[in-house]
Formats: structure tokens, C-alpha cells, sequence
């Protein structure tokens, strides 16, 4: 597999649910692109031809699935990394909120950062 687009959402849904059900590992809610960047670089990293190779392999191996939980997941710890999110809220929060003259609020850190 030379291109992480070459994998299929389809393709990508049922590896991250066969592996939210052998690992209790959820990844059905990453963003699909970086997710695809992430098994495309297992795929090439481990000379495997196909993304059904490395399917076999993670689900065989959880001593290997777990030595790649790195290459899939997000390692930014930067708090604004997600502008859509953000700007969702913030729009949220202007129409329930708007009028008010103050908000207080609390986040609760979840990384190094």
C-alpha cells in the first residue's frame, strides 16, 4: 500500500470496531484522515502489502497492536489543536449565553501540556 487514502472508511470502521471489541481500544471517533496517516505508516513500517495484513497482524498480536498504540494515537498536547471543536462551542455558547457578562468554567487537563 503506497497511499494512507487508499484505505476505505468502510475499510477503517471495521478494523477500529474489531479492535474496540479484541482490545477494548476505541478508536471509532478519531479523526479519519490522521487515522488513516497512522495505519498507512504501520502498514509501510512493517513492509506489509495491505491494510489486511496488518489487520491480521494486530488482531493476532496484542504484544504488536500495543507497540503501535503510539502511531495511532494524537500526541499533541496542545489545548486549541481542534479549531472546529472549539468554534462549535463557541457558537453553542454565544446562543445560550450570549447576554451574559460573565462565564466561568472549568477544564479538566488530560495531557502533559
Amino acid at each position: 500500500m503506497k497511499n494512507y487514502e487508499e484505505i476505505s472508511d468502510e475499510e477503517l470502521k471495521s478494523l477500529t470496531t474489531a479492535i474496540k471489541k479484541r482490545y477494548g481500544i476505541d478508536f471509532t471517533n478519531y479523526e479519519l484522515r490522521s487515522l488513516k496517516r497512522g495505519f498507512g505508516r504501520l502498514i509501510s513500517r512493517n513492509n506489509l502489502d495491505s491494510l489486511l495484513s496488518l489487520w491480521g497482524l494486530i488482531l493476532k498480536d496484542r504484544e504488536f497492536f500495543m507497540s503501535c498504540i503510539d502511531e495511532l494515537t494524537v500526541n499533541l498536547t496542545e489545548l486549541f489543536r481542534n479549531n472546529d471543536i472549539w468554534q462549535t462551542l463557541k457558537e453553542e455558547v454565544k446562543e445560550r449565553y450570549g447576554k451574559s457578562t460573565s462565564l466561568k468554567y472549568w477544564h479538566a487537563g488530560c495531557s502533559t501540556g
